[in-house]
């Protein structure tokens, strides 16, 4: 082996290895019975080519798992759904401008000055805009408007406007 070592089963490499072959893959068999293949062809691949998770691997623990199931799984290393995420906030931008942020604490908000909300406030589902809730729905189907006193009636309206009929 230039620039490196063998040893019993274990081959050491100091500097870049190469593979050049049309379809060339480097294979890895763990004797538990993984299989990890790295692989180019028309596209590049990297994965298990055996019924095993796959992982990306941060400080020596799972940040990223594919379960063999197909589920993906961040901040979890056994995810029960199609996507969870675990201990954060997700957040969507565009030109680095938060557009949606999903919160930890069931708080959806929209737009990059949180002036927008949909929270869950207790068992209550609360509406915000311009930073301040404008409406809930109780955790007894009830819907209060520009109140967050539940009176027990199914529709609860305080306004200090006039009424005008369509």
């Amino acid at each position: 082996i230039l620039g490196g070592s063998l040893t019993g089963t274990t081959a050491t490499f100091s500097g870049d290895v190469t593979v050049t072959k049309s379809n060339a893959a480097i294979q890895v068999n763990e004797s538990g019975g993984a299989t990890a293949k790295l692989m180019g062809a028309s596209v590049g691949r990297v994965g298990t080519y055996s019924n095993h998770n796959f992982e990306i691997i941060q400080n020596s623990s799972a940040a990223i798992v594919i379960d063999t199931s197909r589920r993906v799984g961040i901040g979890t290393s056994s995810p029960s759904q199609i996507l969870e995420i675990e201990g954060g906030r997700i957040k969507i931008s565009s030109s680095g401008t938060q557009q949606l942020l999903f919160g930890t604490d069931a708080t959806i908000e929209f737009g990059s000055d949180g002036n927008i909300q949909v929270r869950r406030t207790s068992s209550d589902l609360q509406f915000k805009t311009g930073g301040s809730e404008q409406m809930r729905l109780s955790s007894n189907g009830n819907f209060l408007i520009g109140t967050t006193t539940d009176s027990g009636a199914k529709l609860s309206v305080v306004a200090n406007t006039t009424y005008q009929p369509l």
